[in-house]
């Protein structure tokens, strides 16, 4: 589901976020840890609007929270990797053969992000129902509308 490919943007889970924040399991600090699907591109907070049973609130909880350790790794190699991109560009030792191992490595863990994101999206599609998903469906049309009429087109921000 295209509302749900911006889900994990950015680092992955943060710890030290509480999850329950009284709207079953599905709070502000999984949406902003994990990115948001509302980071997460209005997804997350997009579920909360859809009245999920308590089986789908668990279901969705447990596939985030699966891929939750393999995204934060990811995150941080990445980001170690761009420090070391930005401090070699900086650098009298500049080495392009290294800049660009560097350049690749971000580029196909931020790859691998995003499949998961694209993935882990469609795993929580498939859980809701055919109403679930037409609503879902009007929610992201009217985000999409917002977005182009701000200016911000559909595109990765």
């Amino acid at each position: 589901m295209q509302g749900m490919q911006g889900m994990h943007r950015g680092s992955g889970m943060h710890e030290g976020h509480r999850m329950d924040h009284g709207r079953g399991g599905h709070g502000r600090g999984m949406h902003e840890g994990m990115g948001g699907m509302g980071g997460m591109d209005g997804g997350m907070r997009m579920l909360r609007g859809l009245n999920l049973t308590e089986a789908q609130r668990d279901q969705v909880f447990n596939l985030m929270h699966k891929q939750a350790p393999a995204a934060r790794e990811r995150a941080k190699a990445i980001q170690k990797s761009r420090l070391e991109l930005r401090n070699l560009s900086m650098s009298a030792q500049y080495d392009d053969a290294r800049a660009k191992t560097l350049a690749d490595s971000i580029a196909a863990a931020t790859a691998q992000m995003a499949l998961t994101r694209a993935r882990t999206g469609q795993e929580i599609y498939k859980l809701l129902t055919p109403e679930q998903r037409k609503q879902a469906d009007d929610m992201r049309a009217r985000f999409e509308q917002r977005r182009a009429m701000h200016g911000q087109g559909a595109g990765p921000r």
